[in-house]
């Protein structure tokens, strides 16, 4: 018999789950993890909320994530009634059919899935666009984005192509160019080109389709012909969301430009332009801020209500507004500290539902904005890890601010620590393993582990912290966004650990710092930054030595010293680069993985080396042939964050984007535990393990290492 042992710390509860029967295909895997059950929690998004809907009768929610999944929910009571999975990227639009029977959802995977609600079966998959997508009000076609069209007409039951809206495309692409050399963000201009048009919509008869551009252009098209019928244009940056009013009389558009405007259908004449967004005050910056500015007031969704009486508009700047288009009375939706990404009005037009980028969805009533529901997740995010040099604690910092102790040989978590920050970026152990090193956008902070009191605040522009081998230094770096100010230089500060004196800053690297490593004697410093490139300062003096220049255009860069300090690794895009720390000369190269790397690291002895990626596995290399020794697999969707290898080298640890910490035994690749950090104090150990006679001895060093004494399940295998 095959089982899965679950220790619910929180309920001081432990119980085994009977695993399903699996096919020989099934179980086939390269560690022992697929051998065992899958553990499938119905809690919510690993992650955030991109899209959302109501079904027809107002009593369900959908909601599609950035765990790649999309969500039915009970609207009533918030519970999860069905997850929808197939998808590899981010879901960007969901919604229902006219009789609730299905569902559809398009992703950045260039695919469109169309499902059934009730059993969550896959009914037919589209490929092709961006993750815009509508399906018809009578629910007989879907139409999608498209990578080298405007847009894209199917058959929702024979999956075939019923026409395209193709337009002036030559012009199209001149317009995508335009708006993308005219763009702040570097990034974007860089980037690969995706889709043209960022949002579609169907007017009620179904005789209409509307497209909008990140040319910064709409068009409405005759959805029996094909032909192109009309432009809006006046939006001065990409078109995020649009919109028909029910009676298909007027036209909504949102954009980057921060405004949302209204137009009328027949003549293409400009009616209003909605910049509440714009004026206001961004709930992220506390500042004011119009048009493309880092203050975030970009335009995500437009909404109207029902009786088309009322617009809802969602923005970055973390609010969503409905505007009353007769009285031009506003209401002002504000939820979490976040970029709200989606919204909708509920059938009847009573209630409003928001999506946030981090948080979950929303339920609010439309007539006095109350939150009335939530619908996220319970389980968070690890989003920085770190062993203690005994490796006898584990910590781990998250999305909502807490930074968690473990005490790895009792299998119980010793303190949290509280920041009343957003997101934890990086936590250390100073040697000796008292005192705890967490970095956030707000300060970097000292505590002592044991009290969980703070002993040290390094204040002043800081998003993330370090700290040297040694414990005596912490290196500080700042919140900047460098692709609104290119031509700036960041600046990181040296401090001293021990009486939080600052030392030096170091300058002269490119804003928007990446990672930061430091060699083993703790007497130089490797930044990665925005620019794709790693520059070596000297701690003492914070004098540049060296630079080191990728051969390909990375988007991120990870940095890693090995443990004689002889040698650096990169890595980035689905590669690993190794380097000579003397003459910067690349030396090897690690390929394989089939998406971006977050990390990277040595083994304790410089022999192995250590690669993570969104492929949702982790690597072990030869760091002398760059052959491919081992491959551990998390068995969840979403990407692997952070990994790396125990002090001693004979563990690895991994954070997924689904919020569980996987912990694998490098000799055997089996996975030993998986931890997974509910919200408020709720916490739980999934060990995967195979019951026979055989193992026994393996599951009692497993459990041993998770569970105290008093806590170990008695166990007899079966025959």
């Amino acid at each position: 018999m095959k089982c899965l042992l679950i220790h619910v710390v929180a309920a001081g509860l432990i119980f085994s789950l009977p695993a399903a029967a699996h096919s020989a295909e099934e179980i086939q895997s390269e560690n022992t993890l697929a051998t065992a059950p899958e553990l499938v929690l119905q809690m919510g998004h690993f992650g955030g909320v991109w899209s959302v809907a109501f079904s027809p009768d107002g009593k369900q929610v959908l909601t599609g994530g950035t765990d790649d999944t999309a969500i039915l929910w009970d609207a009533a009571t918030a519970t999860v009634l069905r997850r929808f999975e197939g998808h590899t990227g981010y879901v960007k639009t969901v919604s229902f059919s006219p009789d609730g029977k299905s569902i559809l959802t398009g992703s950045n995977d260039a695919t469109a899935i169309l499902w059934n609600a009730a059993t969550g079966a896959k009914l037919r998959e589209f490929r092709g666009g961006d993750g815009s997508v509508a399906l018809s009000p009578d629910g007989g076609l879907v139409l999608t984005d498209s990578l080298d069209k405007a847009a894209t007409l199917w058959d929702g039951a024979t999956g075939k192509v019923v026409r395209s809206f193709e337009g002036d495309s030559v012009a199209r692409r001149r317009r995508l160019e335009a708006a993308e050399n005219q763009s702040p963000f570097v990034w974007w201009r860089t980037a690969p080109r995706q889709s043209a048009v960022e949002a579609v919509a169907f007017s009620a008869d179904g005789k209409r389709v509307l497209t909008g551009e990140a040319g910064e252009q709409a068009i409405l098209w005759d959805a029996l012909t094909g032909q192109q019928l009309r432009t809006f244009d006046g939006h001065r940056a990409r078109i995020t969301s649009v919109a028909f009013s029910p009676d298909g009389k007027t036209i909504l558009t949102g954009s980057w430009d921060s405004t949302a405007i209204l137009w009328d259908a027949d003549t293409g004449a400009r009616l209003r332009t909605i910049g509440v967004h714009a004026r206001g005050i961004n709930s992220m910056t506390g500042r004011a801020g119009l048009g493309l500015s880092p203050d975030y007031h970009y335009v995500t969704s437009v909404a109207f209500s029902p009786d088309g009486k009322s617009v809802l508009t969602g923005s970055c700047d973390g609010t969503a507004v409905l505007t009353n288009l007769a009285t031009r009375k506003e209401l002002t939706f504000r939820g979490p500290n976040d970029w709200v990404t989606s919204v909708a009005f509920s059938p009847d037009g009573k209630s409003v539902l928001t999506g946030w980028r981090e948080g979950g969805a929303i339920l609010w009533d439309a007539t006095t904005a109350k939150q009335l529901r939530t619908f996220e997740g319970k389980q968070r995010e690890a989003t920085a890890i770190a062993f203690s040099h005994d490796e006898r604690l584990l910590a781990t910092g998250y999305e909502d601010g807490t930074a968690i102790a473990w005490d790895l040989a009792a299998g119980t978590r010793l303190s949290t620590l509280e920041t009343r920050h957003r997101r934890i970026d990086s936590v250390a152990f100073t040697p000796d393993g008292q005192r705890l090193l967490t970095g956030s956008i707000d300060g970097a902070i000292l505590w002592d582990v044991a009290t969980r009191s703070r002993l040290r605040t390094f204040e002043g522009s800081v998003r993330s912290a370090a700290l040297t081998p040694d414990g005596k230094t912490v290196v500080t770096w700042p919140y900047v966004w460098s692709f609104f100010t290119p031509q700036q230089e960041d600046v990181a500060v040296l401090w001293n650990a021990a009486t939080g004196k600052r030392l030096h800053f170091i300058r002269g690297f490119y804003p928007g710092v990446i990672d930061v490593a430091f060699s083993p004697n703790s007497k130089q410093v490797l930044i990665s930054d925005a620019s794709v490139q790693v520059r070596a300062y000297e701690m003492d003096t914070a004098t540049k030595v060296f630079t080191i220049k990728p051969p390909r255009n990375y988007r991120y860069l990870r940095v890693a010293y090995s443990p004689d300090g002889k040698q650096i690794l990169t890595a980035s895009s689905d590669q690993a680069i190794l380097w000579d720390a003397s003459t910067q000369k690349q030396l090897r190269v690690f390929g394989g993985h089939d998406g971006w790397s977050e990390s990277v690291s040595f083994s304790p002895d410089g022999k192995q080396i250590l690669t993570d990626s969104e492929d949702q596995t982790v690597a072990l290399w030869d760091a002398d042939t760059g052959r491919k020794l081992r491959v551990f697999k998390t068995g969840q969707i979403g990407a692997v964050r952070i990994a790396l290898f125990s002090p001693n080298g004979r563990f690895v640890v991994a954070s997924d984007a689904v919020g569980a910490l996987h912990l694998w035994d490098v000799a055997t690749s089996d996975e030993l535990c998986r931890i997974i950090a509910l919200a408020g104090d709720d916490w739980l150990t999934v060990r995967p393990r195979v019951c026979s006679t055989e193992v026994r001895l393996a599951l009692a060093e497993c459990v041993s290492a998770f569970t105290t004494e008093a806590e170990r399940p008695s166990y007899r295998p079966k025959s």
